[in-house]
């Protein structure tokens, strides 16, 4: 599925440059988390080669203290050595997420078709659904105001929180948005294969199951679709007057 993204050139019609820019940045910063991430893997081994001499002294001794103080020393050796290779695996983590993000940005700075608006990856937490707005609202305010803009912004919203509540917390989250003149497109995945239940309005006892109801009051179209491993929300916002 094939959603597009806003064109990045200026009014000569020229790519921008600074998009690029901030491509490469993210891949040297990915580079660099890289590297400490192989450091961090480097100490582990280290102590851990360090706990096993530990643990090869301690089988030799036969004084008490001194077992216990190996012990000890060997605990902390291991405790040591596993935080390493957790903070080995975030920072892989983030250079991933970082090279994710500069190729869109890399595709963002060639993309010259008309009406490509916005690409996001957005990592899947609650502070995910306040960007995604702040996005969103940027790139369409103006052409879009008053309760045009509100409407969106609002099913932006519900989609993003609905793909954080359903979806894998170590995946991210796509935000694509594609604009034709003054109408405006969003699309939201997510890597759930089947959160989504049957539209209509939920039960007022319930807080829960308002994000499809709520999409579907306010915009002039949408839609749910799932593949092997994904499922996508899309919606259409118009303002007054205008026609898909």
């Amino acid at each position: 599925m094939e959603f597009g993204f806003s064109p990045v050139r200026d009014a000569n019609g020229n790519v921008d440059v600074e998009r690029a820019r901030q491509a490469i940045q993210r891949d040297e910063h990915a580079r660099v988390r890289d590297l400490a991430a192989l450091s961090r893997d480097r100490a582990a081994e280290a102590r851990d080669r360090h706990a096993d001499g530990l643990a090869l002294r301690r089988q030799e001794g036969s004084a008490d203290e001194r077992r216990r103080r190996l012990e000890r020393a060997l605990t902390g050796l291991r405790s040591q050595a596993g935080a390493d290779r957790e903070r080995a695996r975030a920072d892989r983590e983030s250079a991933r997420q970082d090279r994710e993000q500069a190729a869109l940005d890399r595709r963002q700075a060639r993309l010259a078709d008309r009406g490509k608006a916005l690409d996001r990856l957005l990592p899947a937490v609650p502070d995910s659904v306040g960007q995604a707005r702040r996005d969103v609202a940027e790139l369409v305010s103006p052409p879009l105001d008053g309760r045009a803009l509100d409407d969106l912004l609002l099913a932006v919203s519900e989609a993003v929180a609905n793909a954080i509540q359903h979806g894998s917390a170590d995946e991210t989250i796509r935000l694509s948005v594609e604009s034709v003149g003054k109408q405006f497109r969003v699309l939201v995945s997510d890597s759930s294969p089947s959160f989504a239940q049957a539209p209509g309005q939920p039960s007022p006892e319930h807080n829960g199951g308002w994000g499809l109801f709520l999409i579907e009051t306010v915009a002039n179209r949408w839609g749910l679709e799932r593949d092997e491993d994904q499922t996508h929300v899309w919606f259409e916002i118009h303002p007054d007057g205008a026609t898909s």
